[in-house]
């Protein structure tokens, strides 16, 4: 099992940081997306498979769906 890309103690500061990038970008609730985003990226498996993933889960919620 790969390690986390971060630790748990950084989530709250990590969550403030996603939420203030995501808040011009979609339709939807910052900050419910932003937590969509941390469980995202607490999956399984190495930084490029993670980032695929995210790329393909968060496309539909992007107001540019170039953002990704």
């Amino acid at each position: 099992m790969a390690s986390p890309l971060f630790p748990k103690e950084d989530v709250p500061a990590l969550k403030a940081w996603i939420v203030k990038r995501l808040e011009n970008t979609s339709d939807a609730d910052a900050d419910v997306l932003g937590e969509y985003v941390i469980e995202l990226l607490r999956h399984d498996g190495d930084a490029k498979s993670i980032r695929e993933l995210c790329k393909q889960e968060i496309r539909d919620f992007l107001n540019d769906n170039d953002w990704v």
